[in-house]
């Protein structure tokens, strides 16, 4: 990382874990509030990272490293084992993990210790374990429970936690259970550290760090705004909060859309147009959302490609409605390489990535009605 620096590299290698002790340091060592700089995490990642204190920081920060990049290799192995023997998906999916284990999201989060990659593998892992085993569901309550107590945005991913879709009374249920114990865990630490939090995260919400590695909606509109005021443009500075609730409105929009269409299939296990639409609605959503991120969307992004290969190769669909999902599948796959490379090496215009996920989410949302008919490619 010391030759090009294509990567937004701070002082000192590790620098989010660093400051992640530092909050640890603060709570179980000056029995202060960990809610000091801009920590964001909810109260029980404190907790799970403190034992991280015993080590010498070097050594905390490969360990950290070591269990980023085994998380990701399992994700893409044992994701991999569910698809059907197709010699197009396993070319697929050999592609993307492969581009993904070298991208610069997945550098990223390595230079900065970040460990949004652990939380999303116990996500993943989650929902993988509820659709296929029965009686280890409590376990997979359990490593999403993790998850969302490690990072919140993993709560997006909690309709996918649903087998019969037109099982409502018992889905409402779960979705409920599920909601309240990781309200309840917030208030693990007491309920002072509680009201910091939460004002920790209304101060990031309304005041987040504005750059062009922050995808967020929030960030993007706020970064063009200065970018356009700067060449005389008022527009985007003056409508700069109804663009982004018009923004916040698109992506919403989009995933009660697939939403909707999933419920109507009545799909069985986990639907990878949803799965890949909650991932993208997770990256753009939260106002502090930095490019280290872009590694959650590769699973979902390979889950979602393989049901769009297998549903066009079976043949259902007219020559003319073929060539235009192919045409939207390029773009789609264009749009996602965009995020595999650094800002540094892409024209000022596509240096944020928001524009590139928001075509992509789009292009899942139309293409999920036009290949509706299609099996789910979690292969059970």
């Amino acid at each position: 990382m010391q030759f090009h620096k294509y990567i937004p590299h701070g002082e000192t290698i590790g620098c989010d874990l660093e400051l992640m002790l530092s909050y640890c340091d603060s709570l179980f060592i000056h029995g202060e509030t960990p809610y000091i700089r801009s920590n964001l995490y909810p109260p029980l990642a404190i907790v799970f990272f403190a034992p991280l204190l015993l080590l010498p920081f070097s050594f905390a920060y490969k360990i950290v490293s070591i269990i980023t990049v085994t998380c990701y290799l399992l994700l893409g192995f044992t994701f991999l084992n569910t698809q059907r023997r197709n010699r197009q998906v396993l070319a697929l999916w050999i592609l993307i993990l492969l581009t993904g284990l070298i991208s610069y999201g997945l550098q990223f989060e390595l230079e900065r210790g970040q460990f949004n990659l652990i939380a999303i593998a116990f996500c993943f892992f989650g929902i993988h374990i509820y659709h296929k085993s029965n009686k280890h569901r409590f376990l997979a309550y359990l490593l999403f429970i993790f998850s969302v107590q490690l990072k919140v945005y993993p709560l997006i991913f909690l309709v996918l936690f649903v087998e019969d879709w037109h099982d409502w009374k018992n889905n409402i249920k779960r979705f409920l259970s599920l909601i309240s114990v990781n309200l309840a865990l917030l208030f693990a630490l007491g309920l002072e550290i509680f009201g910091d939090f939460i004002a920790a995260i209304k101060s990031q919400t309304l005041m987040p760090y504005v750059w062009s590695g922050n995808h967020s909606i929030l960030s993007f509109v706020s970064k063009t705004a200065l970018l356009t005021a700067e060449k005389g443009i008022s527009f985007v500075r003056s409508n700069e909060t109804i663009l982004q609730l018009v923004l916040l409105l698109v992506v919403a929009s989009c995933i009660v859309l697939i939403l909707i269409r999933t419920f109507r299939m009545g799909s069985r296990g986990p639907d990878s147009f949803l799965w890949v639409a909650c991932s993208l609605g997770a990256l753009l959503i939260p106002s502090v959302s930095h490019d280290y991120t872009l590694t959650v969307l590769t699973i979902p992004a390979a889950l979602f490609l393989s049901k769009a290969v297998i549903s066009l190769s079976a043949g259902a669909l007219t020559k003319r409605s073929s060539l235009l999902s192919n045409g939207m599948l390029f773009i789609f796959s264009l749009a996602y390489s965009m995020t595999l490379f650094p800002g540094t090496h892409k024209p000022i215009f596509l240096k944020n990535n928001l524009p590139a996920l928001i075509l992509m989410l789009l292009i899942v949302t139309i293409l999920s009605f036009k290949l509706k008919s299609s099996k789910t490619a979690f292969d059970h």
